[in-house]
């Protein structure tokens, strides 16, 4: 299949054409435009997919890096919890040395 950029080129000549034959639209021109008319859709029609797809991907990505943001905040505050237990019972029981 051809290209958005050929797609574009060919309907440009066939636009040209037209000008230089003062209008007139000739079978061929006709078929031309329409099969250029059918490329563009079909073209059109896959680029569209392939942004949805892709903004689809973006969501999954956004959701996982939130799901690990959390679980990262998750372990942060299990630590700070810990910590402030181990200093309060320092505090009330003094420094304990291992054996």
């Amino acid at each position: 299949m051809a290209s958005i950029f050929d797609i574009n080129e060919e309907y440009l000549k066939i636009i040209q054409e037209l000008e230089e034959s003062g209008g007139e639209i000739t079978p061929e021109l006709e078929e031309r435009l329409n099969i250029t008319r059918e490329q563009l859709e079909s073209k059109l029609k896959a680029y569209y997919a392939i942004i949805k797809q892709n903004e689809a991907l973006i969501d999954l990505s956004k959701d996982e890096k939130n799901r690990l943001n959390d679980r990262q905040k998750a372990k942060e505050n299990l630590i700070d919890r810990i910590k402030k237990i181990v200093a309060y019972t320092v505090e009330q029981f003094g420094e304990v040395k291992p054996k």
